[in-house]
């Protein structure tokens, strides 16, 4: 294996605006570089397709669900404990405290859809991304869908550079009181539709700084977001559809839609049905 992350980090810096395919494609063909960066084609590639998160969960199902969840492949995503450096099954014991675990994913083009990877994994309560270092992932839809037990999550160290669609990414996750999206790269997603659908206890989000140009599906976004107070929003120039998208937010007393200037919104329904606590909404350029 490789010596140390150094190695890993500069050639990630050399490459930083390649696509993946192409600078594995550069390694495998570049001994010299390998040998100077003091690493295998092989290395490289397990280094890429794992993960390393921490979870707290109350028992045991998430194991069996993260491993049926993985595109429908449970033979391809490997689990170890990372204090350990041994196997977790089904029938490991990981519930109580919090532990880190190694997910590994066997190279494969699939690894560029995390769709629904932790999907109703009710039991977890906590979740932190601790290295995760593919950049090619396109999908993360439903991606934490249904974890209804999750009130923690960081995702700061989750790459998403080449993501396209976040729809239902965290749907369902009831008793998420907050979420830190500072680090997250939106600059090629096009689908949100969704994407806090049922986050009854979420309290406030600001998605304001993230790159929603190409964003032209939010509906549903925040819909039965009961408990959300305020929502900043800004830079949505490309909406086709805003359906229901503050449906039922019955706590939203503040709402800041600046710059959105739009001619193409083709649905609009619903859009702030049920919010019976707003007093105004600011800076509305809406055009249709």
């Amino acid at each position: 294996m490789m010596e140390g992350i150094k190695n890993v980090y500069v050639l990630q810096r050399i490459f930083k605006y390649i696509p993946e395919g192409q600078y594995l494609k550069i390694l495998n063909h570049n001994k010299k570089m390998q040998k100077r960066l003091k690493i295998s084609l092989e290395d490289f590639k397990n280094n890429l397709n794992q993960m390393i998160i921490e979870m707290k969960s109350k028992n045991n199902a998430s194991i069996n669900n993260l491993k049926l969840n993985f595109i429908g492949e449970p033979n391809k995503l490997h689990i170890y404990s990372v204090e350990e450096n041994k196997d977790i099954n089904k029938n490991g014991n990981i519930s109580g405290e919090a532990i880190k675990i190694r997910l590994v994913i066997d190279y494969d083009k699939k690894m560029n859809l995390l769709k629904g990877l932790f999907k109703s994994c009710t039991d977890i309560e906590t979740l932190s991304f601790i290295k995760f270092n593919r950049r090619d992932i396109l999908d993360m839809s439903d991606m934490f869908m249904n974890c209804e037990s999750l009130t923690k999550i960081n995702i700061s160290k989750l790459k998403t550079d080449s993501v396209i669609t976040m729809e239902n990414m965290f749907s369902g996750c009831k008793e998420l009181q907050s979420i830190d999206l500072s680090n997250l790269n939106t600059d090629n997603v096009s689908n949100m539709k969704g994407i806090f659908n049922g986050c009854q206890k979420l309290l406030e989000v600001n998605i304001s700084h993230l790159n929603t140009d190409y964003v032209e599906d939010t509906s549903l976004m925040f819909n039965g977001c009961s408990s959300l107070i305020a929502i900043n929003i800004s830079n949505l120039i490309n909406l086709k559809n805003m359906e229901r998208m503050f449906y039922e937010c019955s706590s939203l007393k503040e709402l800041n839609l600046s710059d959105i200037i739009n001619n193409k919104v083709q649905k609009m329904s619903k859009m702030f049905y049920k919010c019976s606590s707003i007093g105004k909404i600011e800076n509305v350029q809406i055009k249709t």
